[in-house]
């Protein structure tokens, strides 16, 4: 989905949902939010926040207090997520 509030600011929300057909217990959603703002003809700011979350999270090794690898795997956290903030050149 673009949603144009005007001609200088862009709002973008793309989202994926991935479901396993042999299990269907385990699904995946991707979803990405962006904000373009035009500052002059080269430039735009872009902000986004983008998250991805898995029902099943993989199996990452466990780190102990000290920062060393126990040599045991643990899940990892069933959400990752990222803000950014860029600045865009166009040609």
């Amino acid at each position: 989905m673009i949603l144009r509030l005007n001609s200088n600011i862009r709002y973008r929300l793309k989202t994926n949902i991935f479901v396993d057909l042999k299990d269907e217990e385990e699904y995946r959603i991707d979803s990405e939010n962006v904000l373009d703002v035009k500052l002059t003809d080269k430039f735009s700011l872009r902000t986004a926040y983008t998250i991805n979350y898995n029902n099943t999270p993989r199996l990452i090794r466990e780190v102990d207090q000290s920062g060393t690898q126990t040599g045991n795997r643990v899940p990892a956290k069933p959400a990752d997520h990222l803000f950014s903030t860029s600045l865009l050149v166009s040609f």
